[in-house]
């Protein structure tokens, strides 16, 4: 999600829609990703390899039930979802 900081701020600075298919396609791949970890968490309980801290599938943090890792899968299709938007109103204003 960093990067995503920087094309924004410098495709509102530029003023330009380009940012928008950048945004979409680097989502999209995130949030495939961030879904992984999810299924580790809930569907594989016992089972994970990690040590560090604890195994894959320990919750470490939750705020409102989610965990980390969902938090960062809805930020992701968030983001998708403005990108959507994004893309479609740039191609309705040519």
């Amino acid at each position: 999600m960093y990067p995503l900081v920087v094309i924004l701020g410098i495709g509102a600075y530029q003023n330009n829609d380009r940012p928008a298919l950048i945004l979409l396609s680097l989502s999209v791949s995130g949030a495939l990703l961030a879904a992984s970890h999810p299924h580790i968490q809930y569907a594989t309980v016992g089972v994970g390899s990690c040590t560090v801290g604890g195994g894959c599938t320990t919750v470490q943090y939750e705020l409102l039930g989610l965990s980390i890792p969902n938090m960062a899968l809805i930020g992701f299709l968030l983001f998708i979802g403005i990108a959507i938007v994004g893309v479609l109103d740039g191609q309705l204003n040519r």
